[in-house]
């Protein structure tokens, strides 16, 4: 399952002309004995986050490049080192049937100042198996409110958080079944 596309709130909800996105990548992942206990725990949450970036920084040819401060991440462009993507602490949510590690993004240069984006990489147990997401939510990206910026970004990194959640998820899904 793929969903891009702007949230219900859209621009008339955002106060400056912009649009809220929503990008979700999911699949369904079989539910091996132990195995969402085990990836569902914090520290393999957290590696789970480490790997998407992984992921991104390959899928962006190292023209980016992603640091961590303690449990921060932040894109920076590779050269000059400018930040792309500020973004606070991961944070965890575990329930019975729920695991889930996100974290807020808080600036950059590719987003609107005052937006209030978050990644969501999720598992979430159901009656056919675990369900594994990666969730982009109310992306507003800078100077949205123009069409002509709204045209570039969903011709260019639209398709970038699609591919990036994709090839993690199949990679997610590899080490599940091992």
């Amino acid at each position: 399952m793929d969903v891009v596309a702007p949230t219900a709130a859209s621009a008339a909800g955002t106060g400056n002309g912009a649009m809220l996105y929503r990008s979700t990548q999911g699949l369904m992942l079989p539910d091996v004995p132990g195995a969402f206990e085990s990836f569902g725990q914090p520290d393999s949450m957290a590696r789970m986050m480490r790997a998407y970036f992984v992921v991104a920084e390959n899928c962006a040819a190292r023209m980016v490049t992603v640091r961590w401060t303690g449990r921060r991440p932040t894109i920076f462009l590779t050269w000059p080192s400018v930040v792309m993507i500020g973004m606070d602490d991961t944070n965890f949510e575990s329930s019975a049937d729920r695991r889930a590690i996100h974290s807020a993004i808080n600036g950059g240069l590719l987003v609107m100042p005052g937006a209030q984006p978050h990644l969501v990489i999720a598992l979430e147990r159901k009656p056919q198996g675990v369900r594994a997401t990666v969730d982009l939510l109310d992306y507003q990206p800078r100077f949205g409110d123009s069409a002509a910026v709204r045209w570039v970004y969903r011709h260019t990194q639209v398709p970038v958080h699609v591919v990036v959640g994709r090839l993690y998820l199949r990679q997610l899904r590899q080490q599940w079944l091992s």
